[in-house]
């Protein structure tokens, strides 16, 4: 949402004109006291600037949640996917008969399932570094779509946070 949407939505929150019931968690208790704040302005006689403070303070509060629950959605996002990584890494230990690639693989999933990182590192085994998304460490895959002119365009997609990075 844009700016200025946001903005409009504000004011219509105000107004008591925006219908927020079905808005997340955040959306709807920050319109829901913009709509307290401009019953109290037009019936209390709550004045403008008093208001313009409590909007302020409200909306100080809604972006320092947003930000907090969008913080602790990328961390869960990172260690469903660390989990994700370290059952695969199991997957491997069944497979292989050698007893010391058991043991780098053994170390890698407890690292991963974990959160340790270094893990590894620490018990003598080196294990490459995982390269993933940027953002997120989440496994990237590629992927094709078309692109405006027709195109195929070849992208690496992070499906922890959804980002999408155009090859070249």
């Amino acid at each position: 949402m844009s700016q200025e949407e946001f903005a409009r939505y504000e004011d219509m929150a105000i107004d008591g004109r925006l219908i927020y019931d079905e808005y997340p968690a955040e959306e709807y208790k920050y319109f829901s006291q913009l709509s307290r704040l401009g019953y109290k302005n037009r019936h209390e006689g709550w004045s403008k600037e008093t208001c313009e403070d409590k909007q302020a303070e409200y909306k100080r509060e809604y972006l320092h949640s947003k930000e907090r629950n969008g913080r602790f959605f990328r961390q869960a996002c990172i260690m469903q996917e660390n989990i994700r990584r370290g059952q695969t890494t199991v997957w491997k230990i069944n497979k292989t008969q050698d007893r010391e690639e058991k043991l780098t693989y053994a170390l890698q999933a407890l690292e991963l399932i974990l959160c340790d990182e270094g893990l590894a590192k620490h018990n003598g085994v080196n294990i490459p570094e995982y390269a993933g998304c940027e953002y997120c460490n989440g496994v990237t895959e590629w992927s094709e779509k078309l692109g405006a002119d027709g195109k195929e365009v070849r992208f690496e997609f992070c499906p922890v946070c959804g980002r999408m990075i155009e090859e070249g």
